[in-house]
């Protein structure tokens, strides 16, 4: 009789260890389903407000923006004769470079 009494309890145990796991298992797929249709409704939402076209019209109108504040600024500093104008044209055709850009205005103005 302790043989099997001992043998009910291992088996409770056993049993307990696995609904436990079941129900740990069942919360995180809830979550994980939860938050896949979060996802999805995001992705849905952003693909129907967000347009390429408009996108890349905003992007080109924030390059053009920022070349005439380069110019704006290196215009400025020919006029305080920090560069010079062949410097500044130097310059200018180095914009798309961006490493060796950056170095050359760290030269000319990491000083000040």
């Amino acid at each position: 009789m302790a043989l099997l009494q001992k043998q009910k309890t291992n088996v409770s145990q056993e049993l307990q260890t696995i609904q436990t796991k079941n129900t740990n298992t069942y919360n995180k797929r809830q979550r994980k389903i939860t938050y896949r249709l979060s996802l999805e409704k995001t992705i849905s939402t952003l693909e129907t407000t967000i347009s390429g076209p408009a996108q890349l019209a905003k992007l080109q109108e924030d390059i053009t923006k920022a070349l005439q504040q380069i110019k704006y600024w290196l215009q400025g500093s020919v006029y305080h004769r920090v560069i010079n104008e062949t410097e500044k044209a130097a310059l200018i055709v180095m914009i798309k470079q961006d490493t060796q850009f950056d170095a050359k205005i760290n030269d000319y103005f990491y000083p000040q």
